[in-house]
């Protein structure tokens, strides 16, 4: 009788716990204004979960980085693929792409509040900026790896221009997309949340920056939670399954591509 594969243990369900008792036993008599420990914690994020303003702040963060990391996604991957397919934008571009990627995206904050003002167009402006390059860098790098020979041998099956594009480009740049998706939404979450506390009116990173400027930690360890949490569920229910993208649609451009073209055909 075949019972299936044997579930691995996960060490996650020791490792948590016992931070957690760590973080009790080493909080004992501290006072929580210095550092609070779990159970005020608990009772700050009780207090959040039932105010309207918590969730005011949550919905202004997640909609900046759903406009930003959308927006540095879809320019990051236009910037790879031509930067990949013509060598001259390539050598256009790359010390550029160098200069930007370098240079830490929450620095260009000032620079886009004195341009646009306060408000969600810099925060936006910032996450996008974030998100673009290493996306870039990703589909440039995946577009170089393509061996020529299945280049010619796309073209021979007849592919020019969109149809190349779209039927063995995209697929054989998405191993590479998925991790550079995933890099590009780790960076442009750190800069939303930094972004918010430099230059926001409100946001889960401006809700940390109030809460540190009155003293209150347990507020600000509650929005760590926040920000983790949310990290958490966004790769699990999302990133991950880009991944899984690795060994699937590029594998065989060609086949594909071909699927492509009868679907095209007249």
């Amino acid at each position: 009788m075949n019972q299936g594969p044997k579930r691995r243990w996960h060490w996650g369900l020791v490792s948590v716990p016992m931070a957690l008792l760590a973080w009790l036993y080493f909080t004992q008599g501290v006072p929580s204004f210095v550092f609070p420990g779990p159970m005020a914690v608990l009772q700050t994020a009780i207090q959040n979960v039932v105010s309207q303003s918590f969730y005011v702040n949550l919905e202004a963060s997640l909609i900046r980085l759903a406009l930003g990391f959308s927006i540095g996604s879809i320019v990051g991957m236009a910037l790879g693929m031509a930067q990949g397919r013509f060598h001259w934008a390539d050598e256009a571009m790359s010390p550029f792409v160098s200069f930007f990627q370098s240079v830490p995206p929450i620095t260009w904050v000032p620079l886009f509040i004195i341009l646009m003002g306060i408000g969600d167009l810099p925060i936006v402006s910032v996450v996008s900026l974030a998100t673009m390059f290493p996306v870039a860098i990703a589909v440039n790098q995946a577009m170089r790896a393509i061996p020529p020979n299945q280049v010619l041998a796309a073209r021979a099956l007849g592919a020019r221009n969109l149809s190349m594009l779209i039927a063995f480009y995209l697929p054989a740049t998405v191993p590479s997309l998925a991790g550079g998706l995933r890099v590009g939404f780790g960076i442009a979450w750190r800069t939303l949340v930094a972004s918010e506390m430099v230059g926001g009116n409100n946001g889960i990173g401006f809700a940390i920056q109030t809460a540190g400027q009155v003293g209150n930690s347990g507020e600000v360890i509650w929005g760590i939670f926040v920000i983790g949490g949310l990290s958490l569920v966004f790769d699990s229910l999302f990133l991950r399954r880009l991944e899984r993208w690795r060994s699937g649609p590029a594998r065989e451009p060609q086949r594909r591509l071909r699927r492509g073209l009868k679907g095209q055909a007249p």
